[in-house]
């Protein structure tokens, strides 16, 4: 009998951080494609191929090892009324010989008027070499990996806020006074 040379190990996150940002511009964000997959930790590139496709390539580093990932992100549903997002994910390296499928469930939730929660749930597999290390080195890495996401997010919060600040044109000058008619003069 032979044994197989492929590893598979899976597991579920379920992680949360707070963002200083009231909860409509939170949602707004994170229903706004692609900037919510533009801040995620490690993004190399990102290429739209349709509203519901994107391409791209992500670096992660796990102790001596760091894997490039290239794969898509596909937006499985948005859903306004819930404030929940749901995008699966596929992605290899080739060159160590490594896959990851995920599938994540966000959810932003007010949390204050100037701040917001947001509900991660993450369900992953990882294969080959990732799946070898097993779940006990990678288990670790999840709350650091959230909360680098959690400063990008807040990093591109700021950014969205400052692109939005219009300089206001400057006030109209008084009009010129004009000359007196024989009606103001006593």
């Amino acid at each position: 009998m032979q044994r197989s040379l492929f590893y598979w190990s899976s597991m579920i996150f379920h992680e949360e951080f707070i963002l200083k940002a009231p909860h409509t511009e939170a949602w707004e964000f994170f229903s706004d494609f692609p900037d919510a997959i533009g801040a995620l930790p490690g993004l190399i590139s990102v290429k739209q191929k349709n509203p519901q496709l994107y391409t791209g390539a992500v670096q992660i580093a796990l102790g001596p090892f760091t894997f490039w990932f290239e794969g898509e992100i596909r937006i499985r549903n948005v859903d306004y009324e819930e404030f929940r997002v749901v995008l699966d994910g596929d992605a290899r390296d080739t060159v160590l010989g490594a896959r990851f499928k995920a599938t994540a469930y966000a959810q932003t939730v007010a949390d204050g008027p100037n701040q917001s929660r947001i509900l991660l749930e993450v369900h992953v597999g990882w294969g080959g070499m990732l799946g070898k290390v097993g779940n006990w080195a990678l288990t670790p890495q999840a709350g650091s990996v959230v909360e680098r996401y959690r400063l990008l997010c807040e990093r591109s919060l700021e950014r969205r806020r400052r692109e939005r600040v219009k300089v206001s044109p400057p006030l109209p000058s008084p009009p010129e006074p004009s000359p007196p008619t024989p009606e103001d003069t006593p």
